[in-house]
């Protein structure tokens, strides 16, 4: 029942959208005042459909009553994985935010453009996370550290060969493949160097998300906090000086860069303070070596 309230509201949020703006004008107001709508009236309907299914509590039942004491040995986790969450948004769309401000319409379409083919390889990194996060956890808490580690680094590897690819080839052919995908020469022309230097950084963060798994196995988030919040301090002052000072292309430079010294530096460090010694053939052997052979192939094509 709980599913066909989510179906309906989905038809709702994505086709009588069109209907509402028909009758009430196709301004983003509308639009959104409609989301606004279709999220209540979903909130309702599984909030009724919550209480319809839990058991009724007889008159003389005692109260369950409210108590942070369960919640309290994971209150601290939790609450990182809250603030981090909070903190990876900050990071993923500060440079959207600022150069909405700064460059004209028309360039900063090219730069959203740049922006989405790129963020694909993001998209691409997501289901393994959910899949490797649970039995990494598990294997922890069954105090087995050499298979903890032996997944951790198949997994690296399969990551940086998937991945790798998809980041080679979107960074080092952009400008064919923005031509072969809009036929516009010119859009491609302006848009290839953005999509060049976003697709490397993708990449790295991709790939500097392995210690988070680590962590998370761990229970502890200690060193992604304080890497999330150093990230966010030198991250958006860099975008809004070399956005504001050479617009698009600026801004992936600055995204690049801080993404590089965020996986040589940092990724390095929470290595070391993790699994000493790990570290480097991680780096060395799980990342660069598995990315060197499309990086050999794609560079002499």
């Amino acid at each position: 029942m709980a599913q066909s309230v989510q179906c309906v509201c989905r038809l709702l949020r994505f086709l009588a959208v069109f209907a509402s703006m028909y009758l009430y004008g196709y301004t983003a107001k509308v639009f959104f005042v409609h989301q606004l709508v279709v999220a209540a009236i979903e909130y309702l309907g599984l909030l009724i459909m919550a209480r319809h299914l839990l058991p009724a509590l007889g008159d003389d039942a005692n109260s369950v009553g409210w108590s942070v004491t369960p919640v309290k040995p994971l209150l601290k986790f939790s609450l990182s994985i809250a603030f981090t969450s909070s903190v990876w948004v900050l990071v993923t769309q500060s440079d959207k935010l600022v150069l909405s401000g700064i460059l004209p319409l028309a360039e900063y379409g090219h730069f959203t453009l740049a922006v989405l083919v790129a963020s694909g390889i993001m998209v691409l990194s997501g289901p393994v996370s959910n899949a490797l996060l649970p039995r990494m956890a598990r294997l922890y808490a069954e105090n087995k550290p050499k298979e903890l580690i032996e997944l951790y680094r198949r997994s690296t590897r399969f990551i940086a060969m998937i991945i790798g690819a998809v980041t080679i080839v979107l960074a080092m052919c952009a400008k064919p493949l923005l031509i072969v995908w809009t036929g516009d020469l010119e859009l491609a022309s302006t848009a290839a160097p953005i999509l060049t230097l976003y697709a490397w950084g993708n990449g790295l963060l991709a790939l500097a998300a392995f210690p988070y798994y680590l962590q998370y196995a761990k229970g502890n988030l200690k060193y992604h906090l304080v890497g999330s919040v150093i990230t966010v301090g030198v991250l958006i002052p860099a975008i809004v000086f070399s956005a504001s000072n050479f617009g698009g292309v600026g801004a992936g430079w600055a995204w690049l860069l801080v993404n590089a010294l965020f996986f040589f530096v940092w990724v390095t460090y929470t290595h070391y303070r993790l699994e000493p010694g790990l570290q480097w053939r991680w780096l060395g052997l799980d990342c660069m070596k598995t990315l060197l052979p499309t990086v050999i192939v794609v560079w002499g094509w």
